[in-house]
């Protein structure tokens, strides 16, 4: 009897040992797949950190890209604005000089009807002085001429 149920606890603790080597085993199959999961995972976080690493990159190298294209932009603004301003200087002072030029030109003619106008002044002048002794030798001839003729009307009574 004593080996009956010894040989059935043997039988119960192998199936015992037996169901604990089977959870055992199952216990570190789920242990692997969770580390292969975990791995996985790990690896699935790796590769999102270095594709944000990458977008970033490009993220940097785009925004440098653009703030370049409006730093040339700028500049190119700068440029036609400078060369704008550079025309309009020179227009200015085309302008200017023409001005002078035209006030000179101006002064230049004032002065030559001021002259003409003293010209015809003493023109005037000479012109009625040579009237006034025009006249004065006209009467002078008249007076003479009346005197002759008193004379004659003298030397006639």
């Amino acid at each position: 009897d004593l080996v009956d149920d010894a040989i059935s606890t043997a039988s119960e603790i192998g199936l015992q040992l037996a169901a604990a080597a089977s959870e055992a085993k199952a216990a570190r199959e789920r242990t692997e797949a969770a580390a292969e999961r975990g791995v996985a995972t790990s690896k699935a976080a790796q590769a999102a950190r270095d594709m944000a690493e990458r977008a970033t990159e490009r993220n940097l190298v785009r925004n440098a890209a653009k703030k370049e294209a409006r730093l040339k932009s700028l500049k190119l603004a700068a440029r036609k604005a400078a060369d704008r301003f550079a025309a309009f200087a020179v227009v200015s002072e085309v302008a200017a000089k023409t001005a002078e030029l035209k006030a000179s030109d101006l002064e230049e003619l004032a002065r030559e009807e001021e002259r003409a106008q003293r010209e015809d002044r003493a023109k005037a002048r000479k012109d009625d002085e040579g009237a006034r002794k025009a006249m004065d030798a006209e009467k002078r001839s008249l007076a003479v001429a009346h005197s002759f003729q008193e004379r004659a009307k003298k030397l006639n009574r």
